[in-house]
């Protein structure tokens, strides 16, 4: 559908406005009457910062499938019936493909925006302006280039430096105190500014740059940053010591303190009170071992937000090994390993000799005509496998050798980095498996 026929069908939900008036209307938060452990915490009085309308507000549908939105205006609500809000979306899920909306803007962004239109429309009995046009006024408004940044759990680095083109760095008291001098002196208090952006004072931090409006660029930065720590987690002391537990992470995705109680004898008065730390180490990233790393981290950082099927391919395939290596119990991180490696080298309908088919392709893409290392990779693959097989479906959990999970997790980054580097532009998985297919004359 085209933006033509967009502008044409919205005036299809104009009748569908359900308009209600708002009978109970709370005054002073303080006459929120909160209970248990909310009650104990307290609450900000805001309430007069509260800005008269449009509200969004929303509610969920009645089998918890979606949420309803409605705009609060001067004490009315404006809204549609639930079964009309199942093909209002759907119509706005239309624009999403189209250029001018395509990774700019969110589909709640649009909802919201498009629903504010068509209740104008609704209050005013008439078209104030065309919907494209109010669509194109806002989104030139709210869509921003935005730099967010995202601490690093247990990483310290000499330099900074990027993967693809997000950088990884780290803010030093004199740039904090120049931003302070220079941005915010006359707004806030050096105690507030302190308190608030002390806390980043010497972390390793991932930057990334975004160009959306505020919902969606917020979506896409964690979603880009996730990826750079997943790259940066293949060169973790992890792959090459499988014992060792990974704890490189963004801080938005670990809880890295906790604090809990503990009785003795079910008695509380004698409580002890614990605070718990996920760190084991800290990696230090120095300027060599960075730049020993810095063919992987374009490669692999170049891939953010690329759209070919080989990108994606990789992309999914590390974000996935990330989580893999985060996991302690080494049975089941073998068996979710070998899901990477079927993901890559076993054709979408293929359900038959599927171990046998995905061992060949890999080791022959792998090491190719060098029968020596085949043969010495194809033993720990073999025992990879077993171990797998033993777990799931006997419950029975084999001894693994570190020295062969260690070569099984280094040899799939090497997999994965050597996809990387296939410099067909056109790459399709399913070629790519003929192709191997066709070198074993299978």
């Amino acid at each position: 559908m085209n933006e033509d026929q967009l502008q044409n069908e919205v005036f299809n939900f104009v009748p569908k406005i359900i308009e209600t008036k708002i009978e109970k209307k709370i005054n002073n938060i303080s006459d929120i009457q909160l209970k248990g452990s909310s009650a104990e915490k307290g609450f900000i009085d805001l309430s007069d910062k509260i800005v008269e309308s449009p509200i969004i507000s929303r509610q969920n549908f009645s089998d918890l499938s979606d949420k309803k939105i409605f705009i609060l205006i001067k004490g009315r609500e404006f809204g549609f019936l639930e079964k009309d809000y199942k093909e209002f979306y759907k119509y706005v899920y239309q624009f999403i493909s189209l250029d001018n909306f395509k990774e700019r803007v969110s589909v709640d962004y649009l909802k919201e925006k498009i629903l504010l239109w068509i209740v104008d429309v609704h209050i005013n009995g008439k078209v104030t302006e065309n919907l494209m046009t109010y669509l194109f006024r806002n989104i030139s408004k709210d869509v921003q280039n935005q730099t967010f940044y995202f601490p690093l759990l247990n990483m310290e680095i000499e330099k900074e430096f990027y993967i693809g083109n997000a950088k990884i760095t780290y803010f030093t008291k004199q740039y904090l105190d120049e931003f302070y001098e220079n941005k915010l002196s006359e707004e806030l208090e050096k105690s507030t500014f302190s308190k608030s952006f002390g806390k980043f004072l010497g972390k390793v931090l991932v930057s990334v740059d975004i160009e959306a409006e505020s919902k969606l660029a917020i979506s896409l930065a964690i979603k880009n940053a996730s990826y750079v720590v997943d790259v940066l987690k293949l060169t973790s002391p992890t792959v090459t010591i499988p014992s060792e537990r990974c704890f490189l992470e963004l801080e938005s995705r670990m809880p890295f303190d906790y604090e809990y109680l503990s009785f003795k004898d079910n008695d509380i008065s004698k409580f002890t009170y614990h605070i718990g730390i996920n760190r084991e180490h800290e990696l230090n990233y120095n300027s060599e071992m960075i730049e020993s790393w810095s063919e992987l981290f374009k490669e692999f950082g170049n891939l953010i937000n690329k759209k070919d099927e080989k990108s994606i391919l990789i992309a999914n395939s590390i974000s996935f090994y990330s989580k893999c290596i985060a996991e302690e119990d080494l049975h089941l991180r073998i068996s979710k390993l070998i899901m990477i490696i079927e993901s890559i080298f076993l054709k979408e309908d293929e359900n038959f000799k599927m171990e046998i088919k995905s061992k060949r392709r890999l080791l022959d893409f792998r090491f190719d005509s060098n029968h020596k290392l085949k043969n010495k990779f194809r033993l720990v693959l073999d025992n990879m496998y077993e171990i797998r097989h033993k777990m799931t479906h006997k419950s029975i959990r084999l001894y693994i050798d570190n020295s062969e999970l260690r070569e099984f997790q280094q040899e799939i980054v090497h997999i994965l980095f050597m996809i990387c580097k296939i410099s067909s532009p056109n790459f399709h998985k399913e070629d790519f498996l003929i192709w191997l297919d066709k070198k074993a004359n299978v």
